[in-house]
């Protein structure tokens, strides 16, 4: 299953890509290009616009109810029976492509001393170079992933400033 999200849902956009859903997300997209986008590319468009959603032929969109990310991202998973379990994190976050695992010795030169001698295991973007590595972050990811799972709930996403 692929999606597109309006520009109301970049936040959400990076979630179904932690998830491992390819999902298109460009601010700069108007409405009529992001339909376009997905009906040509069988997209299942993602939107908080109630103009663009009446717009959208049945089962190719999904109208997003809440403001808050946590609803959002439980509305998608249950609507449309995304299983959140198997490609977690194989996705550039930046930029939609999937990530390809690298050896260490490639990465050297462009993360931090303390990260390389810190960590073992590397992936790449192959489109735009971004270098992904085990933070503490997952750890974070991880448990939000098993929240959605067994639908317990999910605090709301602190912003970032």
């Amino acid at each position: 299953m692929k999606f597109i999200a309006d520009c109301m849902l970049g936040k959400l956009a990076r979630w179904v890509r932690i998830l491992g859903y390819d999902t298109l997300y460009d601010r700069a997209l108007r409405d009529a290009d992001l339909l376009q986008k997905a009906l040509e590319t069988g997209r299942i468009l993602l939107t908080r616009d109630t103009r663009l959603f009446a717009k959208i032929p049945l089962n190719a969109g999904l109208f997003i109810q809440s403001d808050h990310l946590a609803e959002q991202l439980q509305q998608v998973v249950l609507a449309l029976h995304l299983d959140v379990s198997c490609d977690v994190l194989r996705r550039c976050l930046a930029c939609n492509t999937e990530l390809q695992q690298v050896e260490k010795s490639a990465v050297e030169p462009d993360v931090p001393d303390f990260i390389f001698h810190t960590h073992n295991d590397f992936a790449r973007c192959p489109r735009c170079g971004k270098i992904y590595w085990k933070g503490s972050h997952q750890a974070h990811i991880w448990e939000r992933v098993r929240q959605l799972k067994t639908g317990a709930p999910w605090p709301l996403i602190k912003q970032q400033r």
